[in-house]
């Protein structure tokens, strides 16, 4: 199923299902702006809590989008981001796919925080936090695409 819709903002959105072993998971595809984390987040959100997702695990999967959307944004070069939501196995699922160099977070060494904040090295606190929050995390490279799936159990 391929829609293609146009938001008031003029922000073009993708959205297809796909089946993901046997369960539905929809997509959004928007330019990699900041400006587009805010509709990245509703579409999660909304979508979760349709599927019945409690709002404890939405804020983490939000907190996770954050720090991953704004890495992709700001590091990753991307031109489009794609993310996706849906449950699988008793678990909540968020995919985020984008064209932009290749990086994988979950290599990222994990920073120091016994080290006073100004001895520390800028960077890698906010990777560290949604890796503490989340359950089940890979990460692929496939087709030119980064591809980061962030899984945590239903309450």
């Amino acid at each position: 199923m391929n829609n293609l819709v146009r938001g008031s903002s003029g922000i073009r959105k993708c959205l297809r299902e796909i089946n993901m072993n046997n369960d539905i998971i929809q997509w959004i595809k928007v330019a990699s702006k900041l400006d587009n984390m805010k509709t990245v987040s509703h579409f999660i959100e909304n979508g979760m809590s349709e599927a019945g997702v409690s709002m404890k695990i939405i804020t983490k999967f939000n907190i996770a989008l954050d720090e991953i959307f704004s890495n992709i944004v700001y590091y990753g070069e991307a031109d489009m981001v794609e993310a996706g939501y849906g449950i699988e196995q008793g678990k909540a699922v968020l995919v985020l796919k984008d064209n932009g160099k290749q990086y994988n977070p979950l290599e990222k060494e994990e920073p120091d925080i016994n080290l006073n904040a100004d001895d520390r090295p800028i960077g890698g606190l906010g990777i560290c936090i949604f890796k503490k929050l989340m359950d089940d995390m890979t990460y692929t490279r496939q087709d030119g695409q980064n591809i980061l799936v962030i899984k945590k159990t239903i309450d």
